[in-house]
């Protein structure tokens, strides 16, 4: 099996050896290999060590990462496809989170309001409307 390492430039030299000595867990990598028959697969590895009666030991564990890939891949292709939609109707539409703050606003509401997106973005009702419109919709 051929692999692909991951970029590691960001990791200092204490953090390598401590890692090294089983001091601290390693995050899992992402790695490509390679299959004998030249596909390749993306796997998440994960290194760890441990000394037991005054042995040390280490442990590789591989997992196959292609399902997750694909499966985000299709997810991104989604939300694109339904951000696509919302941008394009010449409805009104946000959508909030469990708490009441905008989390997206299409054009046409970005319009209606003034405001870029980004500053509608994060608010609540309170933020965006008078405070009298905003109470009703609480309600």
């Amino acid at each position: 099996i051929d692999a692909v390492a991951p970029d590691l430039a960001g990791e200092t030299e204490a953090a390598r050896r401590n890692r090294a000595d089983g001091r601290s867990p390693a995050k899992p990598a992402e790695l490509t290999i390679r299959r004998r028959d030249g596909g390749v697969v993306p796997i998440e590895c994960s290194v760890g060590g441990w000394e037991s009666g005054g042995e040390r030991f280490v442990s590789l564990v591989m997992r196959d990462v292609s399902r997750w890939r694909r499966t985000d891949a299709a997810r991104l292709a989604d939300a694109a496809r339904s951000r696509a939609v919302l941008d394009q109707t010449p409805l009104v539409v946000w959508l909030k989170d469990a708490d009441g703050r905008i989390v997206y606003v299409n054009d046409t509401a970005s319009r209606l309001f003034g405001r870029a997106p980004a500053e509608i973005v994060g608010k609540t009702d309170f933020g965006l409307l008078p405070e009298a419109a905003a109470r009703e919709r609480q309600e």
